[in-house]
């Protein structure tokens, strides 16, 4: 009977060696692998999209239409472009950060419908026979350059039954319907402002305008100067 007690206390502290082995040996896997883990942690770079604000879209398209929400946010707009031809000459765009143009740019376009024009393709054909033109955009842009909403402005599409400021989407021209020259005469009205300060961009000698008023005097900017002062450009998507 003694010798039975001993053996069976032999095999019990055997047993308990092997489970108190299992055991270590199993924290010890864990350890490595929550050390293995914090490495990989620390050393994941953090992705590119992190680092830029999310895109702001404030356009809503169905069908043939193309909508642009009624609450512009104007706080998620961070400069605003217009460009023209002929009147800010080759060098046609210029920039502003200007809070009370951004307002007034997003005020502007908010809460406007565009159809889309099916007689774009013949008024390009016969616009390419024509010599000269008039022609203005107006873009509203990110912090990081992208831009949110742009519109044109083409008087030659003017007649009866269109309007002459268009969104382009795919190929497609997309006319707005309402009050289309209030946005007109608002966008026409930057272009006259940016010319007064800029006059008509780059001269023969690619030296700015004889007229040309200090940048910190001024508005609107020229893309150099807007890339100089933190301005972020990107190319449209």
């Amino acid at each position: 009977m003694k010798s039975l007690t001993a053996a069976s206390r032999l095999s019990i502290g055997i047993a308990s060696a092997l489970a108190l082995f299992c055991m270590l040996g199993i924290a010890a896997v864990i350890a490595t692998a929550a050390g293995t883990a914090d490495s990989q942690e620390e050393q994941q770079p953090e992705a590119l999209s992190d680092a830029l604000p999310p895109a702001y879209r404030p356009i809503v398209m169905k069908d043939e239409t193309i909508a642009i929400d009624a609450a512009i946010d104007a706080n998620r707009i961070a400069a605003v472009r217009i460009g023209n031809y002929p009147s800010l000459g080759p060098d046609g765009d210029r920039y502003t950060t200007d809070r009370a143009v951004v307002a007034q740019a997003a005020a502007s376009i908010k809460d406007t419908r565009f159809v889309r024009w099916n007689g774009y393709a013949a008024y390009q054909e016969k616009k390419e026979k024509m010599a000269g033109g008039y022609y203005s955009n107006l873009a509203l842009l990110d912090e990081s350059g992208r831009i949110i909403v742009e519109i044109g402005h083409d008087p030659g599409m003017a007649s009866a039954d269109q309007g002459e400021i268009f969104i382009t989407h795919n190929d497609d021209r997309y006319l707005m319907e309402g009050n289309w020259p209030f946005v007109a005469e608002t966008l026409e009205s930057f272009v006259v402002q940016a010319k007064d300060e800029t006059g008509i961009g780059l001269d023969e000698t690619n030296a700015r305008g004889a007229g040309t008023v200090a940048s910190e005097e001024r508005t609107w900017l020229f893309e150099d100067e807007f890339v100089e002062g933190g301005g972020i450009l990107v190319e449209s998507s």
